[in-house]
Parts: structure tokens; sequence; C-alpha cells
């Protein structure tokens, strides 16, 4: 995913009402954006270097018979934040799906 540490992603600022600008990981998904966005000073620390460059980024993906009822991020960039269900790291997290134009896809399907 590509990361933006100052929280101006290619459709707009995220804002996660803190006080410092998140770190936003996004990717394309046809003519829209799925995120995520953390605030965490020592993902911040990690990611610095690679503002606007490419970074891995692992799910965990929880599901029940086939149907998937949930995700976290596993790492990013080889930084644990949770092993599967338990958090690793106390980080603030939101994220979701952003349509584009033309776009009318539900705003879950395709994230993580």
């Amino acid at each position: 995913m590509f990361v933006v540490i100052d929280g101006h992603a290619p459709w707009g600022d995220v804002y996660d009402g803190g006080t410092t600008e998140p770190i936003v990981l996004y990717r394309r998904v046809g003519a829209g954006y799925c995120y995520v966005a953390f605030d965490s000073d020592e993902l911040r620390k990690r990611l610095l270097i690679k503002n606007g460059q490419t970074v891995l980024v692992e799910y965990n993906i929880f599901s029940d018979f086939g149907n998937e009822r949930g995700y976290n991020v596993r790492s990013v960039d080889g930084l644990l934040l949770a092993n599967s269900e338990f958090v690793v790291r106390d980080y603030w997290r939101s994220g979701g799906r952003i349509l584009g134009p033309g776009d009318t896809q539900s705003s879950t399907d395709d994230c993580p």
C-alpha cells in the first residue's frame, strides 16, 4: 500500500480529530480507494523515510463458514501491530473505502 504520513491522501485530507495528522495507508480499488489511517508515534518514526512510497501491509482476516466477519491490520512494514485478535501495540486506527466517480459498490466492498 502507499503511505503518507501527513494525512494528505489523493482524495483529500484525512482527519482523525487528534492533534497530529494521521498516517494513511491506501490502495486503488476500481475507481476508489481502500485506506487505513493510524495515529502512532512509533509507526510514524518507522515510516518517515518511506513517505509517498509503498510498504507491505499484512491483515488478519476473520471469517465464519467462509464469510468475512472482520479484519485488523497485522503488521505495517514488518512492525507487528496485532497478533490475531490481540493488539500488540497501542494505536488509533480508522479506515474504509472512498468511492470514486461512477463507482456504485457499497462502501465496504473490496476492503481490506
